[in-house]
């Protein structure tokens, strides 16, 4: 089985991967510090996932918790960095692809 893990799976960009991901039969490992929309987000998805919350303005302590999140997955193919941080983040009005 093909094994993701995607950084920033809550919103954006991350969530709409996870869910063509998953549709392609990946496994996948979720990382994102809002625990509510990544619970929600795997239930929505076919299969069973990995989850695991963090937050990157912590940088050592999410690099320590995807380390962990690898090692538990065991062969991960695919690594995706969709989350950020930002000082001057300006308010955007998204409209989600996914129906959310």
């Amino acid at each position: 089985m093909k094994q993701a893990i995607i950084v920033g799976a809550s919103s954006g960009l991350g969530w709409e991967l996870a869910i063509q991901l998953a549709d392609k039969g990946y496994q996948l490992g979720v990382m994102a510090r809002r625990e509510d929309l990544l619970k929600e987000l795997v239930a929505q998805l076919p299969g069973t996932h990995f989850v695991q919350f963090t937050d990157v303005t912590d940088a050592e302590l999410a690099q320590q918790q995807l380390k962990d999140l690898i090692a538990r997955m065991g062969d991960v193919e695919l690594i995706v960095l969709s989350s950020g941080v930002g000082l001057y983040e300006k308010k955007l009005d998204w409209v989600p692809l996914s129906g959310r």
